[in-house]
This record gives structure tokens, sequence and C-alpha cells, in this order.
């Protein structure tokens, strides 16, 4: 949805960027390609030189209302306000969901090849622990707190890749072509999700602070939305239509809705779900598709109220990706591709092909799901890439990756699948990196 503008809007624009020095740069096992160390803004360059071993990419003048959000990116852990992007508070916990038979791993699945990252690009600021999540449901090697990213997002008409990076309390906007981290968008907590309108040049962000903040990406003009609830505004669905966003809340749970207007986005309504956990809520053909414990909840945005409900037994279900109606659902233990429209499970792997996947990605060209997360072998939680045919809904192969690996990822549009990733012991990342991959 982005317009071809937006890529130079994003760099100049004074939104209050506020990009700090690289603590440590992404080293270790030698991968294909690096990225240069990223440069600074064209709109405005830095009054005086970012130190020559970490260039740290450099953005236009900051607004002094919001200079404070981005210095709070390189405070410790205990500075985030409503608590960290990596240990979301949960509702009652799902009811245990039966073993998933998982269809049978291919020659290629049970040779578990290890993938190297093609590219890497450093991240500034603070370190991330991306395996602090949901990891730590397994009998996770990681240890589990600590700040981390959540979700990521391309836009393919910018080719601008979009990372809410709790840890350093901003979005995080990396140009994937040219393997470069071209701005960060300092925000006043850890945000969650986001949702850009680029007809409208409206970014919205959901936030630890139960509110969503609305960015005009032309001016840099911000405003703030209170969801209200108990917790954190975490994941966002969005109907470009009828400029309508879902958000779901955790703590005492709900799903809110939000009106887009250039004039004013207003909150329109909020619905309770009692024991229900949301986690996404996707747009697809006229509806909410809602992700909650082990069900699928179908949203009506015009009533704003769940009309049916899609049983996912094996999954305690997270992120979706696809185009629709087939998609990948990411879960907890293994993995489901779900048909949205009939209403069924069409294809199941097993925990011990894949699994702990927050954010599933998928490639429009080469027809593949890509499931990031972990699997467990011989009592230790190994970070994996699971590769999915799309269409013969087979697993091509599980490969492991980086240790420190998130359990999301993006695809861009060279069929390059990114994974955000922190210091672990035997990983290629000594601070924070994103790095891409092609399986």
């Amino acid at each position: 949805m982005t317009s071809p503008d937006t890529v130079s809007k994003v760099m100049s624009r004074g939104a209050g960027i506020a990009l700090i020095s690289l603590l440590a740069a992404c080293g270790g096992a030698a991968p294909v390609a690096s990225s240069p160390a990223v440069s600074p803004s064209a709109a405005a360059k830095p009054s005086s030189p970012a130190p020559a071993a970490s260039a740290a990419p450099a953005s236009a003048a900051p607004k002094p209302s919001t200079s404070a959000a981005g210095s709070a990116a390189a405070k410790p852990a205990a500075s985030s306000p409503g608590g960290s992007a990596a240990a979301k508070p949960t509702a009652a916990p799902c009811p245990p969901a039966p073993a998933a038979a998982g269809a049978a791993p291919s020659a290629s699945a049970a040779a578990a090849a290890a993938l190297r990252p093609a590219f890497t690009i450093d991240i500034p600021g603070v370190s991330i622990n991306p395996g602090a999540g949901r990891s730590a449901g397994l009998s996770s090697t990681i240890a589990p707190g600590g700040l981390s990213t959540d979700f990521i997002r391309y836009d393919a008409a910018s080719h601008l890749m979009y990372l809410t990076d709790g840890a350093n309390l901003g979005v995080d906007v990396f140009d994937t072509s040219a393997k470069k981290m071209v701005e960060r968008i300092p925000l006043p907590a850890a945000p969650h999700d986001l949702v850009i309108d680029d007809s409208l040049h409206l970014m919205l962000t959901a936030l630890s602070s139960k509110k969503v903040v609305v960015i005009n990406l032309t001016n840099g003009q911000e405003s703030d939305i209170d969801v209200g609830g108990t917790s954190i505004a975490d994941l966002m669905g969005y109907d470009p239509d009828s400029k309508t966003v879902a958000v779901g809340s955790k703590g005492v749970t709900q799903l809110s809705f939000l009106h887009v207007d250039p004039a004013g986005t207003k909150l329109t309504k909020s619905v309770p779900l009692d024991k229900d956990n949301p986690e996404e809520p996707v747009f697809y053909n006229g509806k909410f598709y809602l992700s909650i414990c082990n069900q699928i909840a179908v949203v009506d945005p015009a009533s704003m109220s769940i009309t049916s409900r899609q049983d996912v037994p094996a999954c305690e279900g997270h992120g979706f990706a696809g185009p629709g109606p087939e998609m990948y659902l990411g879960c907890t233990k293994g993995g489901d591709i779900v048909d949205l429209a009939a209403g069924k499970v069409v294809a199941q792997f097993s925990p011990s092909q894949v699994g702990d996947t927050d954010q599933p990605a998928y490639d429009a060209g080469k027809k593949r799901y890509y499931a990031p997360g972990h699997v467990t072998r011989n009592g230790v939680d190994v970070a994996v890439l699971g590769v999915i045919d799309a269409t013969s809904h087979q697993l091509l192969g599980t490969r492991d990756t980086d240790p420190g690996s998130g359990t999301q990822a993006g695809v861009d549009g060279s069929g390059t699948v990114w994974i955000t990733t922190g210091p672990a012991v035997n990983g290629a990342c000594l601070n924070a990196c994103l790095f891409g991959y092609q399986p």
C-alpha cells in the first residue's frame, strides 16, 4: 500500500528520529555478504560525525518535543514504560491442545541443514533478546525476560521493512534493497505492532502503554489514542477499505476498533473478550480473523462483533501469513495451514518439525511459507526456520538458524527472509542484527 515516494519521505521528514551509536557490531560466522555501515540521511547530516567504528544511521533533525523519547531508547530495561515487547502479559492460559499428528518430514526436512545469513544489517542501540518471549514457554536454554522485538512488516512498494523494536523504544526502518537501516522512529513506550496506510501517509503503532500512536509520515506530527484496558495494546489488523484498525489488548482482554482519519483517528468501540487471549487479527475478504488460543474468531468489522469461531485444536495460534483464503498460522507447538473461507485446518506440522512461531512470513514469488521458531532436540531448544510449500502443503525443510534468532520473519521482494537476531552462545550477532536468509 506504500506510495513510491515513501522512501524519501521516511528519510527526510522531521519526525523526531534519534539513532544512538552502535554498541557492538554484528560479527562472527562470516555471512556471505555484509551491509556497509549505515550512512546518515541525505536530508540532514549530524552536526558531529558518528564514531568511525559504528556509523549509525541518522535522519532529519529531531523535533524537540520527541528528543527525550529518542534518548530513552538507550536506557536499560527498567526504563521502558508499560513493560517490554518481550514480556507480554497473558490472560487466562489457553487450554492444553491435543497433539498434532503432523505430516511426515521429507528427506530434506530430516537433514535439518543449517542456514547461514546471506546479509547482515546492524541494529544500533540496546541489545535485544529475541529468545526471551515464546521460547520461554518451551524448555528454553535462553534466559527469559529482557527486552525484545515483536513484529516485522515489509512494504513492497517502498522496499522498506518496519520492525517494532521494544528494546530501543522505537520503530526501526530498513531499506532491504540497499541492505541498511535508514532510521529509527522514537516512541514513548515499547511498540508491539504497526499498520501503515500510505494513501493517507499515516502509521499507527500499538504500544505497551495501552495506547496507539498515530504518526503522520509527511510532517512527523503525532497523536495518541488510549484504547483502555489493563495492559498492553498488542497486535493489529487493518481493513483499508473502511479504514478500520482492530487491535487486541492483553491483561483484561479486549478487541478495540479505530477509524483512521487524517483529521483525527478515533476509538470507535472496544469489545471485551473475557478469557480469550487475543493474538493477531488479520484482515481478509471483508472480515477480521482473530487468533485466540485454540480458535480463530471471525469478526465482522461492520458490527464490530464476533460472528463465529473456527477450531484449531492442536494450535495455540499467534500470527498469520499468506494471501488467503489459505494462510499459515504460527503455533506455540507445531504449525497449521488454515483455510479461512472454509473454516478448517488443511495441514498440520508436528512440534518436532517446527513450532514456537510468533510471526510466519509468505513469499508470493516462490509460494512458500516461512515459519521461524524452535524445536527441541535432546532437551535443547534449537532455533530453526521451517520452509513449507504453500501449494502442496509439504514441509520442504527445517533449517537451523543462528541461535539468537527471533520468532518473527519478514520476506522482501527478492525472496530474502529477514529475522531479528540477538547475542547467543555460538551465535554470529554480538549485539542486535537483522539477518537475511535465502533458503
